[in-house]
Formats: structure tokens, sequence, C-alpha cells
């Protein structure tokens, strides 16, 4: 069993490659939202210095969502057409989950994935185990809810190269993170998380693989609005 993951989700874009039980090559890059230009060229390479091509792959994890709409939709079609044409299987990843499989800190971890108009995508685990379900915050709301844990929290992912300040200042010495580099691909985490579902048979279609949205992208907000002002008339 060989494993392709992708994750296009937020402004670290990875790829990663579990071989049985242990991740074989794995690249990454966090230089911003430039994954039409770098995601297929970092693949091709892992791919090459692994010694492999899509045909030595069983199946294909690519992350869903929360994040990005438009990094979403290049990981999910690269994963659909890839599928299609080697038919190969393919498996669903959430965002905040690949990158808890990672965390190797205790107690209460908060990953955070950049989002629109400064809110993050965020969860709340502890030990592994969700507290809260994927949502989209305001900082200062995340802030707010955290309070009522007086108690260390590590953060990780891609949103705390813009936070990270605010968050220490705010939570003082309850403020911890993951090592640096080792919270913000979430591939790795994601190929862990896949061959879990792979030997369970949880695997889709190319029909099937959609994103997962907590907010609405632009144009669909714009379409809603359209349609409440034509409903006003």
């Amino acid at each position: 069993m060989r494993i392709l993951a992708i994750d296009t989700a937020s402004s670290a874009l990875s790829a990663a490659i579990l071989d049985e039980d242990e991740i074989v090559a794995q690249f990454g890059f966090n230089i911003g939202y430039q994954h039409s230009q770098v995601f297929m060229p970092m693949v091709e390479s892992m791919l090459n210095n692994a010694q492999l091509t899509l045909r030595d792959v069983s199946a294909i994890a690519v992350i869903v969502g929360p994040g990005s709409f438009t990094g979403l939709r290049i990981g999910i079609a690269t994963a659909k057409a890839w599928g299609q044409a080697l038919g190969l299987s393919l498996i669903p990843i959430d965002t905040l989950e690949s990158y808890i499989r990672l965390c190797g800190a205790k107690g209460l971890v908060c990953p955070i994935v950049e989002a629109r108009r400064d809110e993050v995508y965020c969860a709340l685990f502890r030990d592994g185990q969700r507290i809260w379900e994927n949502k989209a915050m305001t900082l200062q709301e995340l802030i707010n809810a955290l309070a009522v844990w007086d108690e260390p929290i590590t953060f990780l992912g891609d949103a705390l190269s813009l936070y990270r300040n605010l968050l220490r200042y705010e939570l003082g010495e309850n403020y911890l993170e993951e090592p640096a580099g080792k919270g913000i691909f979430a591939a790795c985490g994601a190929a862990l998380i896949a061959k879990e579902s792979f030997l369970a048979g949880k695997t889709v279609t190319a029909a099937a693989l959609a994103p997962v949205y907590i907010l609405l992208p632009e144009a669909e907000k714009r379409k809603l609005e359209k349609e409440k002002q034509k409903n006003k008339i």
C-alpha cells in the first residue's frame, strides 16, 4: 500500500508519500498562494526523487477543507483527474485533523488556518480527541472562547505566521507552539489518516470528492445577495 497525500488548502503547500507504515518522501513550501505554479512541479519532483510514478500509488489522499477556496479547488481537481485517469482510490481528509495527527503535544491543541477577513479556521482538541467542531472565527473571538481554559494550549497551522505575537501576548505563559516547520505542513498527517481510511475501505469516487467549506466563497455570497435583492422587489 502506497498513498500520495496532497495539501493545497493553505499557504503552506505540501505533499507526502506513505509506503506501508513509513513516510518515505515529503515536500513543502510556505511561500504564499502560488499553488498553480508550484504544486505540479513539487509533486513531480517528489515522485522523481522517490523513484516512483503515479502508477505506483494505491490511493490519493487530498485535504478537502476548510481552507483557501482557490487552493482547495486546485488540489481536488488534480486528485479527481488522477483518480479518473489511473483508477486510483480517493480519500478526503479534514484540514485541521491532519495537523493534529502530526502534533506531539499533550493536552489542549488548537490548529489555526488562515481564512478571509481577519478570520481563522480553527478547532480544539485534547490529547488528539476533538472538543470543538471546525469553526471560522475572528482571532479575538478565538481568544475569548479559549479563555475558559486556564491551561497551556499548543498552536499550529499556517495562520501562526500572522497571529503568533497577538496570541502570545493575550495568552501569556499558556501560549505554546509546535517546533518551527513541524506545525505548518499537513500532508504527512493526511497520509497517516488516509492509511486508516484506506484499510477500512473509506474511499470515494472522483465524482463524490468535494470541498468542505465553512465560509461561503465570494461568488456564492454575491449570488445569495442578488437573490435577496430580487426577493425584496
